[in-house]
């Protein structure tokens, strides 16, 4: 019977154990609880549009959060990620950020070095992807 306790006790931590990783690295959305719209996309440049943020984010897939708030909701973010950025660059009136945080499983390489975060700036608009920003911004 003891045996049998101590496998049951084993299997109920493991299945605790295995949701509390799942929580920890939980992409975006573990930053941006208050975004407009939540995008993912599949392999195959799928998107799938969601008007609240989930609870978990798509694992394996391109995120892309929309948020107001513009470069202050931008450094913020920055600041909560520890981010490093990359790269900074202007493109009309649209600045675009490219970064790496530690809180962010996926990651891509550029001709400017490894990325795992996009930040696009217009006005008060934000919009954030990982590891790139899929669609339009």
């Amino acid at each position: 019977m003891a045996k049998r306790n101590c496998a049951v006790i084993a299997f109920i931590a493991f299945i605790l154990m295995m949701v509390g990783v799942r929580f920890s690295f939980n992409g975006l959305i573990n930053f941006t609880r208050d975004g407009q719209a939540y995008y993912c996309y599949d392999k195959f440049d799928n998107e799938e549009k969601r008007d609240e943020i989930p609870l978990l984010n798509a694992r394996g897939k391109y995120e892309k959060v929309e948020l107001i708030g513009g470069v202050k909701r931008a450094r913020k973010l920055i600041e909560d990620m520890r981010v490093t950025i990359v790269k900074r660059e202007k493109v009309d009136n649209i600045e675009i950020i490219y970064g790496l945080s530690p809180f962010l499983d996926t990651n891509t390489t550029t001709t400017f070095g490894t990325i795992n975060i996009m930040m696009a700036i217009s006005g008060e608009k934000l919009s954030v992807g990982t590891p790139l920003l899929k669609g339009s911004y």
